[in-house]
């Protein structure tokens, strides 16, 4: 066998090209491979750097996802079969990694995905997989609850929240806006999706696994060019849905410090003798900034409030009891919090795009949105979509120009998504977003 190479772009454009794929399964530490000789059917790789949204043109942060089918020869990938070699270890979270080449290159690992569903009777000829990567486990892991952070950078707020999460990340040092409060929100698909549209940025998980945190407002030098003759199967060229909206609204949302206020207030409390441990108790303002006052009012003498600890969003308290009876308490919790003062930073159109995110704290950070979201809405052709042969060497946010004198077009864009579909021969589907609507300078 000749040594194997790393791969270029013109292996993946070559016109005849043998695509090989293998896929690894972690049942163990060492994990099985299956490829089109061994069980391998087909498979489908999408990877996005969002799903689409109406106000947002790069999409709302979303999963990847990987799906695949295996020929279950006698069963051996049912999760029922008693007797199969993987009895008991088919099971929602186990880690499979597939990976390509051409003839005589090295392989391109293509992810790292973590079964959610494994479907295949013991009489069915074939199983089914659906996998997601790690962005899946972060928004359903429970949030951090970080201290409300004053005058942060977006790159720093990233870096709090994923170091948090325990997420391996690389986060653009480019994004320097500066938040005037920092804080998380109820669930971390919420903070994720709303801190990158306000951030305009691409919050994705890379081929290797780590979440990957990009500017996209800056501009980058063009990474390849498709033509008629090396990639290209087709093109669409559609009126986007941003062609419904003729202009664009940008809210600023400015924060400020309230006066001092009543947060929580936890009336006609049964307190017994002895001592009460509180469940997390949830503020009835949030985000809370500082508790400056915490009193306790009782029908009877000898109680206390001995301790409490609060997050921005919740508090803990110890309560005594030392009389002979139990006592009813009124426990007050007062202190300082958030509040947003809106104000429509821009409006133009009579049927507008509308943008109101938490994060477009300053006018630097709305005029950036003002920009893009304008030209968004009036662009002739914000998108394109391609099908293509395939080349996996290309990445998501790589700028691209697509050259074609059989679909007329000239056309230079970022990467918003690619579904990879092999079958033992390979073809992708790329959407493309106009460079000249996200480049801020």
């Amino acid at each position: 066998m000749p040594d194997l190479y790393n791969a270029t772009d013109a292996d993946y454009n070559a016109d005849s090209r043998a695509i090989e794929s293998k896929i690894e399964i972690f049942f163990d530490a060492t994990p099985i491979t299956i490829d089109k000789d061994d069980y391998l059917i087909d498979w489908n790789i999408l990877e996005e750097v969002g799903n689409d949204s109406n106000n947002n043109p790069i999409g709302d942060t979303s999963a990847n996802d990987f799906s695949f089918s295996l020929f279950n020869e006698e069963g051996i990938f049912s999760p029922a079969n008693t007797t199969g070699p993987y009895y008991g270890k088919i099971k929602s979270g186990v880690k499979v990694i597939p990976y390509l080449r051409t003839k005589n290159t090295n392989w391109i690992q293509m992810g790292v995905f973590y079964v959610n569903e494994w479907n295949a009777t013991i009489t069915s000829l074939q199983a089914t997989v659906s996998c997601y990567d790690d962005l899946n486990r972060i928004f359903n892991s429970d949030p951090p609850k970080p201290p409300v952070r004053e005058q942060i950078t977006i790159a720093d707020a990233y870096e709090e929240l994923l170091t948090a999460l325990s997420a391996p990340h690389v986060i653009d040092p480019s994004l320097t806006n500066v938040l005037d409060w920092w804080y998380v929100l109820s669930d971390n698909r919420a903070t994720l999706q709303t801190l990158s549209t306000g951030a305009m940025a691409a919050c994705f998980c890379n081929r290797m696994g780590i979440v990957n945190v990009i500017n996209m407002t800056t501009p980058k030098s063009v990474r390849a060019t498709i033509t008629d003759q090396d990639q290209l199967i087709s093109a669409e060229i559609k009126q986007s849905l941003s062609k419904e909206f003729d202009g664009a609204i940008v809210m600023l949302n400015k924060h400020q410090l309230t006066d001092l206020k009543e947060l929580l207030n936890i009336k006609d409390l049964v307190l017994p003798v002895g001592t009460l441990n509180s469940d997390t108790t949830q503020f009835a303002v949030v985000p809370v900034i500082r508790v400056e006052v915490a009193k306790l009012i009782s029908n009877l003498p000898n109680t206390q409030l001995v301790t409490f600890s609060a997050t921005p969003y919740d508090v803990l308290y110890t309560l005594s009891n030392t009389g002979d009876d139990t006592a009813n308490v009124t426990l007050v919790f007062s202190g300082r919090s958030i509040e947003i003062l809106k104000s429509e930073y821009f409006k133009s159109g009579i049927n507008p795009l509308s943008l109101d995110n938490i994060y477009v704290q300053t006018p630097i950070i709305a005029d950036q949105q003002r920009q893009i979201l304008t030209r968004f809405a009036n662009s002739n052709l914000p998108f394109l979509d391609l099908e293509v042969r395939g080349n996996p060497l290309l990445h998501l946010g790589d700028k691209i120009t697509v050259y074609s004198e059989k679909y007329s077009i000239n056309f230079t864009g970022y990467i918003l998504r690619q579904q990879f579909n092999y079958t033992g021969a390979l073809h992708a589907q790329i959407r493309l977003i106009a460079a000249d609507i996200l480049e801020v300078v």
